[in-house]
């Protein structure tokens, strides 16, 4: 009896063991009713797009607040910082500063969109306590990795509709990602 349960237990543990995202359904911590999420994509069509051995990630803002907001794509994508292990770093040469706001109201979702910190080939640095660029630039090594994303932090890139509009910065979960 020990055997055929052991037997069934092992398939189970090595099922989840591959899996390669543990939190990609939830959401980052709500600032002002607003939140970030970051996942692994699945899109098979874009797997060729990517370096070698990075992952493709994808983000989605939510809007949980009574007001609309209105953000810059790229505070998500190309000009958000991405923490890898505790680290948190930012790619050199990413992103534009004026692209067109988009708007995200009350209860909707936003689209999703990739994160292009590895799929640029610009280099990607960690940053000290002031959020400066340092080197060494980063190297990712095969092996198991947590990830975050958190949005550029400017008034112009997630703006709150209220009586005194303002900028927010917002932090994604949470995921695990082995990279190979």
């Amino acid at each position: 009896m020990k055997l055929l349960s052991v037997l069934i237990i092992l398939p189970v543990i090595l099922f989840s063991r591959q899996s390669p995202v543990t939190t990609q359904k939830n959401w980052g911590e709500e600032v002002e009713g607003i939140q970030l999420r970051i996942g692994l994509s699945s899109d098979a069509a874009l797997a060729g797009a990517r370096l070698p051995s990075m992952p493709l990630l994808e983000v989605q803002l939510q809007n949980r607040s009574k007001n609309s907001i209105r953000y810059n794509g790229e505070s998500i994508t190309t000009l958000a910082n991405i923490e890898i292990d505790g680290v948190w770093y930012s790619m050199a040469g990413g992103g534009s500063c004026c692209s067109a706001l988009q708007q995200l109201k009350p209860g909707e979702e936003s689209g999703i969109s990739l994160i292009r910190h590895f799929q640029s080939g610009n280099p990607t640095f960690p940053l000290d306590s002031s959020n400066n660029p340092v080197n060494p630039r980063l190297d990712l090594k095969p092996g198991s990795h947590t990830f975050r994303v958190r949005s550029a932090n400017s008034d112009r890139r997630i703006l709150v509709d209220n009586p005194s509009p303002h900028g927010i910065v917002v932090i994604s979960n949470v995921i695990t990602v082995d990279v190979r």
